[in-house]
């Protein structure tokens, strides 16, 4: 099927683990340029890269410094961003200093949580659409989860971010 992506760019973020990888290995068989990104996952990153023949990017979610690199390394690369795929995520109950439920958290964690999933996700929505505006040509993809509307106990962090990618851009 072609859905004319071929020769386009797609940022793929958090494509080291559950969903981000079988998204960008399809962005790539469409013949698109995949930027994939990484948290701490450095040799996966490496070999998925060279599996689709694009290129891995280390990216911190909450650190508006390292959206900014991400996005000018990419355009380094290729020149071009067509397509971003918010799917990183941050889980909070797997925060190393989560040792409870929701009620016992720190604030300090449930903050953390919010900014990086929210604030990762918002900055480089901004740093690519007017990229995408001046090709006249782009796509923004927010993955979300059904947790946001129903739920989960121990992801009520992760269920209040995912829930604002919800929001229409």
């Amino acid at each position: 099927m072609d859905l004319g992506l071929n020769g386009r760019t797609v940022i793929v973020t958090g494509a080291t683990g559950g969903l981000g990888e079988p998204i960008a290995r399809r962005f790539a068989a469409e013949g698109a340029d995949v930027a994939i990104t990484y948290h701490d996952a450095a040799d996966a990153a490496a070999k998925l890269a060279a599996d689709l023949g694009g290129r891995a990017f280390r990216f911190e979610l909450g650190d508006p410094a390292s959206a900014r690199d991400l996005v000018e390394g990419v355009l380094a690369w290729t020149g071009r961003v067509d397509v971003l795929v918010n799917n990183a995520v941050r889980w909070g109950s797997a925060e190393p200093d989560h040792t409870g439920g929701f009620e016992s958290a720190p604030d300090d964690l449930w903050l953390r949580v919010l900014r990086d999933n929210i604030e990762g996700a918002v900055a480089l929505t901004r740093l690519v659409t007017p990229h995408m505006r001046e090709s006249g040509w782009g796509r923004l993809v927010h993955v979300s989860s059904s947790i946001a509307s129903h739920g989960m106990a121990g992801g009520e962090y992760y269920g209040a971010a995912k829930a604002v990618r919800d929001i229409r851009v």
